[in-house]
């Protein structure tokens, strides 16, 4: 690890057993931030409007010091059809809708890993329809919106776990699902930041 890396998650469950497995602690900031050496962590929220207000307050913590990498690691749903689980994914692809801009991230040979596209949508999806892209979210492409005016996309790692086939209205997650969800990935997540 050169300079500090970030880590971002939207909910304190799929936060958890990062903090736990690095044995990170609490930072006293007005918002959650952790810390282990140069590895920090810290919770967004849901969607949109979280992003836009905890995101700049985040980086207004960093002014004074280099960030090399930024992950947005959590849980998405996936296509029924090319995702598996519970198996985690590297995001190649962003998009919001058609008309946004489309944020290419291509494919970071840090690990083996598949690489799929993401969309970032403004509710949780219910029903799969063939229309999403291979995994949906509610925050990928708001961070890398906001991330790009400060950091190169290249600096930019978006890593998420199949929590569901987009059939919520089906499946109920639990907080206990999500953290088990995020643990079961924990040697891929190492190993993509020892490599960094």
């Amino acid at each position: 690890m050169v300079g500090a890396q970030l880590i971002l998650t939207a909910l304190q469950a799929e936060a958890y057993p990062i903090i736990q497995n690095y044995e990170m602690e609490k930072i006293s900031v007005p918002f959650p931030l952790y810390k282990k050496d140069k590895l920090y962590l810290s919770i967004t929220g849901i969607g949109y409007k979280s992003i836009q207000e905890s995101l700049p307050n985040i980086l207004n913590y960093f002014e004074s010091q280099a960030l090399s990498h930024i992950y947005n690691i959590g849980v998405a749903g996936g296509n029924p059809h090319k995702t598996e689980l519970g198996k985690i994914y590297g995001v190649n692809k962003v998009i919001r809708n058609p008309q946004d801009m489309i944020f290419d991230l291509g494919k970071q040979p840090l690990v083996e890993l598949s690489y799929l596209s993401l969309e970032s949508v403004e509710k949780s999806v219910t029903e799969w329809i063939k229309d999403y892209a291979d995994l949906v979210d509610m925050e990928a492409w708001y961070i890398i919106n906001i991330l790009r005016t400060k950091i190169s996309i290249e600096q930019i790692s978006i890593l998420k776990i199949v929590s569901d086939f987009m059939d919520l209205s089906q499946r109920k997650l639990t907080l206990s699902d999500l953290e088990n969800y995020i643990h079961n990935n924990l040697n891929v997540i190492n190993s993509i930041i020892k490599k960094r």
